[in-house]
């Protein structure tokens, strides 16, 4: 892959990121290499196919309609659609809003925010790089979203990406949250694919929320049977600040999410709802990490799972609760259900406490439907498929009805509804 990855950043423009950075951060990658399975963090998600795959940056791809069919009840949406991770200005909608707040790619951001936005495209640290240096040297755009201090945006921020039908193209975006002191939002971010075709992305998205700032964030994966999916999200908590994140994942033949969270002052709060869906030989990995860095700090971690055929599924959860940060509440949760034999789940919750005076608990299970819950609904009147039917979608839905923004929380459950139907209850 090494010289299929050098030929495409002769390609690349340099309208984001400088060709010398760019090519700083590849040789970078290079040194580094893909991940392995005799890594901790990588040991049940095998990336060795990825070295000898050939993959290609697309040109500027362009359709004439929209992918989703997510839709508002009642006000604008705000819509930026990027295809292959390049912005596609006729599909996307982006409402009147205070000439103060930005909602732009990244590109067209840079325009007119270059210094703050540097400063944070910069400033992206995490523990394993190696990702990261890869969406720094093929970074093509993104969308950046930066709300002054005090605003509230009522109505949900929708960002679109669909991978198009072309076969063996690569895509990287960069993405930046910036939420002032006591601002307020709700993202919903979206991944579809056009085609059954063979795709690799890598999405890098960095949220700082300033002292009392609020973000919901929604995020749902729905690529093809084809598709490979990296993306990584990395939230600075200052004081007071709240956090959640609600995530669906129902495609792609592998996906991996890493979400890191880091509370910096006291009296930030996070909530994560997760809820994946594998059938056939999917492989859905997520892992979250939480570090609590100083006092009066909560976390509460609930995902969900259920795989059948010959899917897998990894979920990792680690909270680490650093010196000094005492009164510190966390829960963590993951619950799994295996509709076939062939089915694997791999679940490894965490908790590393440094500080004394803390509540912290975590847990993970994983089963079979619950027999006796089967033969109640059956010996009234259900056949076997509606009991099951029934109980699986109950499992799931608890996760979705979490979810507390109702357009999304409509839109979500219907598209999982769909995908258990299809493939999981036929």
């Amino acid at each position: 892959m090494k010289q299929s990855l050098e030929q495409n950043l002769k390609q690349i423009s340099s309208s984001v990121v400088s060709p010398e950075n760019r090519s700083v951060a590849l040789n970078n990658f290079l040194v580094q290499g893909f991940p392995t399975r005799r890594e901790e963090n990588w040991r049940y998600t095998d990336l060795s196919f990825l070295k000898e795959a050939a993959f290609t940056l697309s040109e500027n791809t362009i359709i004439d309609r929209l992918q989703t069919g997510f839709k508002v009840g009642k006000g604008n949406v705000h819509r930026l659609v990027f295809i292959d991770a390049c912005f596609s200005e006729s599909l996307s909608s982006v409402k009147a809003l205070d000439e103060q707040c930005t909602v732009l790619p990244l590109k067209q951001a840079l325009a007119t925010n270059s210094e703050i936005i540097r400063k944070y495209l910069a400033n992206a640290h995490q523990e394993d790089t190696r990702f990261l240096n890869l969406n720094n040297a093929f970074m093509s755009d993104g969308y950046v979203i930066l709300v002054p201090k005090g605003m509230v945006i009522e109505n949900p921020i929708h960002l679109l990406f669909i991978s198009s039908d072309k076969d063996n193209v690569m895509s990287f975006s960069r993405n930046i949250i910036l939420a002032e002191e006591n601002s307020a939002l709700t993202v919903f971010e979206e991944h579809l694919s056009m085609d059954g075709q063979t795709t690799f992305a890598n999405h890098i998205t960095q949220v700082v929320l300033g002292a009392g700032a609020r973000l919901d964030r929604y995020k749902l994966q729905n690529q093809n049977e084809r598709a490979i999916h990296i993306a990584q999200t990395l939230v600075d908590q200052k004081r007071d600040s709240q956090f959640k994140s609600y995530q669906v994942t129902l495609g792609a033949a592998l996906s991996r999410e890493d979400l890191n969270i880091s509370q910096r002052d006291q009296g930030a709060s996070c909530a994560l709802y997760g809820l994946y869906l594998a059938e056939a030989k999917q492989h859905q990995d997520h892992h979250t990490r939480i570090d609590h860095l100083a006092a009066h700090g909560n976390s509460v971690e609930y995902y969900k799972g259920v795989l059948t055929g010959q899917a897998k599924g990894v979920f990792n959860g680690k909270v680490v609760v650093h010196p000094n940060a005492q009164k510190i509440n966390s829960q963590q949760t993951n619950k799994n259900l295996l509709l076939s034999n062939a089915a694997e789940m791999n679940t490894k919750p965490e908790l590393e406490i440094y500080a004394d005076d803390v509540s912290c608990a975590h847990g993970a299970t994983i089963g079979q439907v619950d027999s006796e819950s089967l033969f109640y609904l059956r010996s009234r009147g259900l056949d076997s498929v509606s009991a099951m039917s029934l109980l699986v979608q109950a499992f799931a839905d608890e996760i979705v009805e979490t979810f507390e923004h109702k357009d999304i929380s409509d839109y979500l459950r219907e598209m999982t509804h769909a995908k258990m139907s299809t493939h999981f209850l036929s």
